[in-house]
């Protein structure tokens, strides 16, 4: 998997709870015989009744930081912070874009360093400011578990070589998708997009990708790639 901790039930890491079964292994707690599949339903409709939550610096800075330090830090020791990481997480945020509550200052000064960013199980309809000019350095992206509908600003994107865009049903245009992703991609997964169910889906990405090496945890075969470039490759004589 291409995001270490996206647990599939979409409870973050603290959300956990632990059940001790009776004698005879009953997983359920005699207490209302209410088992883990009864909370975590019952997170997931109070999560979905949640407000979204804006980007702000003060979200990187809780998610990312120390408690110990955010307590005694001054603001400008905060941003400086900030600006020195190069994995950020802002998974299970409830954002629903990546562009409002900071300005476009801030925005390229806290994430100019980054390498690694989790975007996974947010609110997001499309990548707008996940872009070159934000995060110029970026090579691993999770965005699973969204609401995205188009990714055009992913292609902007010079580094990025790791992409998970899984579980995005509303991503169903094949030809945005080809036209979307970097040259520099080499492991991505769409499974769970609407334009996976396409045809032409995975020859279409291996003839556009010349580095890519996987694609939804297959290997990209020699053969593969000729047959690709061979039904999508660019004419020669064009």
């Amino acid at each position: 998997r291409m995001a270490a901790g996206d647990a599939k039930t979409g409870m973050r890491e603290d959300d956990a709870v632990s059940f001790s079964g009776d004698e005879d292994g009953d997983a359920s707690m005699d207490a209302g015989g209410i088992d883990a599949e009864d909370v975590a339903a019952i997170l997931d409709e109070r999560e979905a009744a949640a407000p979204d939550e804006p980007l702000s610096l003060a979200t990187v800075a809780r998610r990312n930081l120390p408690d110990d330090f955010l307590e005694l830090a001054k603001p400008e020791a905060i941003a400086r912070a900030v600006a020195k990481l190069d994995q950020v997480r802002l998974d299970r945020c409830r954002l629903a874009s990546f562009v409002g509550g900071m300005s476009v200052e801030v925005r390229r000064a806290s994430f100019a360093n980054v390498t690694a960013l989790y975007l996974q199980r947010n609110r997001l309809t499309s990548t707008r400011g996940v872009d070159g000019a934000t995060l110029p350095r970026l090579r691993f992206l999770a965005l699973q578990g969204n609401r995205l509908r188009a990714v055009a600003e992913l292609g902007t994107l010079p580094n990025l070589a790791l992409l998970d865009l899984s579980e995005n049903p509303h991503l169903g245009r094949l030809d945005e998708l080809v036209a979307s992703m970097p040259s520099s991609m080499r492991f991505l997964r769409c499974v769970g997009c609407g334009c996976a169910t396409d045809g032409d889906y995975r020859a279409a990405l291996v003839a556009s990708l010349p580095r890519l090496k996987r694609l939804d945890g297959v290997d990209v075969t020699g053969r593969e790639r000729d047959d690709a470039m061979a039904a999508f490759g660019e004419d020669e004589d064009e």
